[in-house]
């Protein structure tokens, strides 16, 4: 995560991009995988459904981003715990 962190840096400051934009990603990204990392310390038997909810929020939380904004025109509420759509909305 720190080597991607330098790296992300770096192209920042060549492609004179706001930090924002590529700080706030990385940030989100990193407690995802951090989440993930304590959730594997689950007992076997609920590992499967902590792992289906991650893949739940982090694909399903697009579709509905998607959804929401091709036919609602508003936001959904489960949109902003999915790490791509909160990167999406950063770009």
């Amino acid at each position: 995560m720190l080597g991607a962190a330098i790296m992300l840096a770096l192209a920042c400051y060549r492609s004179h991009t706001p930090p924002l934009h590529v700080v706030a990603p990385w940030v989100c990204l990193a407690i995802w995988l951090t989440g993930l990392t304590f959730a594997t310390k689950a007992p076997a038997r609920f590992r499967g459904s902590v792992i289906a909810c991650a893949n739940l929020l982090t694909l399903g939380g697009l579709v509905i981003w998607y959804l929401a904004i091709d036919f609602g025109g508003g936001n959904a509420a489960l949109c902003s715990f999915s790490p791509l759509v909160f990167a999406l909305r950063l770009m």
